[in-house]
């Protein structure tokens, strides 16, 4: 997943065989708890927490753990912010 501020919500999902560009939408912060959440579509929301994450398969450490609800479906994982 990428995020382009003001542009656009990129997501590449099943290893590369889904994969969408979605308009960006303003999200909501909420500072206390650090977590940002996306409402992307009334069937897809991200949520972004700061709080650490350890990758699965490769053992890398991340800056944030990230959340991907669709119907049916929910993704977990890591993010970091890349400049």
């Amino acid at each position: 997943m990428e995020i382009t501020d003001s542009k656009y919500i990129y997501l590449s999902s099943d290893y590369g065989q889904r994969v969408k560009t979605y308009a960006y939408v303003t999200p909501e912060v909420a500072t206390e708890i650090k977590q940002t959440s996306f409402l992307v579509e009334s069937d897809l929301v991200i949520l972004i927490k700061g709080k650490s994450c350890m990758d699965s398969m490769s053992g890398a450490e991340f800056e944030t753990t990230v959340t991907i609800k669709r119907p049916k479906q929910t993704l977990y994982g890591c993010g970091k912010t890349l400049y």
